[in-house]
């Protein structure tokens, strides 16, 4: 689970870099930050190890068209902050 400063921290983040709400399909409906990391595995293609190398992302839910993004921790600079790196 996410504290409140690093949900905080995530969307200054993503503002910072996309200049742009985070609701892409533009209704004020806005969106969710969901509460803890996904973890995308990473593998062959035929075979996941669990607890091997993956991406910790944070992921945003539209709350109008229900897209989904997910962003990765590393790119926004924020492993070492989130104690993952």
């Amino acid at each position: 689970m996410f504290t409140e400063d690093q949900k905080r921290r995530i969307v200054e983040e993503l503002q910072k870099r996309s200049g742009a709400p985070l609701c892409r399909c533009g209704n004020p409906a806005g969106y969710t930050l969901m509460d803890g990391f996904f973890l995308n595995l990473l593998g062959d293609g035929k075979n996941v190890v669990i607890g091997g190398a993956g991406i910790p992302t944070a992921v945003i839910v539209c709350n109008n068209c229900g897209a989904i993004w997910q962003y990765a921790i590393g790119t926004l600079g924020l492993l070492k902050e989130f104690g993952l790196g």
